[in-house]
């Protein structure tokens, strides 16, 4: 009888080695999670100068050195 090809099988899985809850995404919604109900607690979310002192992305102050502006936009939570 001829073997399987394995250099070529029939049915490739994707789903090989993966885990049903991965790390490194729980871990990002959790810290989505915590920095929300951090501005709650705070009032960060009540006007644009408090999201702005919060670490919202403004492009006058990322010009002006202040480079962390570029992660923690990401996680604020505003309209």
């Amino acid at each position: 009888m001829l073997s399987d090809d394995p250099f070529h099988p029939s049915v490739v899985d994707f789903e090989a080695g993966m885990t049903a809850a991965p790390f490194f995404a729980i871990s990002l919604i959790a810290a989505n999670a915590l920095v929300f109900f951090w501005e709650l607690r705070t009032g960060a979310l009540k006007s644009t100068a408090a999201i702005i002192a919060a670490g919202a992305l403004v492009s006058e102050k990322t010009f002006n050195g202040e480079l962390w502006r570029l992660v923690t936009c990401m996680f604020l939570h505003a309209s």
